[in-house]
């Protein structure tokens, strides 16, 4: 009840216009805003894009992969400048393989969730740690992250 509440026209403007009015009181621009973002990535392929058969054929036959697969979580962030923040990988294997670097952006950071490949607060830690080691911001050079 609360929630739908909240959810009313000045509250939604509120929330839309903070991070301007954040980055009119700090006098923040364009190379100290960032935005992070987590997605899942999987090596399995869903669906296939075109099954062609013949006219009026009522069964048609194609290989699909039975491998359910699992998800790796990329968390992603790019500065409003146009440069990125090396992202962090979170796998699910115990066990690291190195062939899972290969072609990685320099700097990339590898995480290890042993109970699933998404994110918890430990890696999101590690991953603020890598944000702050990269960017380093001070009290007087204040970043925004969204």
């Amino acid at each position: 009840m609360a929630r739908a509440q909240g959810f009313n026209r000045e509250r939604v403007n509120e929330f839309l216009h903070l991070p301007e009015r954040i980055v009119e009181d700090n006098n923040a621009d364009a190379t100290r805003i960032y935005d992070v973002d987590e997605t899942g990535l999987t090596v399995v392929k869903k669906k296939p894009r075109r099954v062609v058969s013949m006219k009026g054929r009522s069964k048609i036959c194609y290989v699909s992969s039975g491998e359910r697969g699992v998800n790796t979580t990329a968390i992603c962030c790019v500065r409003v400048a146009g440069c990125y923040i090396p992202p962090i990988l979170i796998y699910k294997w115990a066990r690291g393989c190195d062939h899972f670097k290969d072609g990685a952006p320099l700097g990339t950071v590898f995480a290890v969730n042993p109970e699933s490949s998404y994110i918890n607060k430990g890696l999101f830690l590690k991953w603020l740690t890598h944000f702050v080691e990269t960017v380093k911001p001070t009290v007087s050079l204040k970043m925004l992250l969204l």
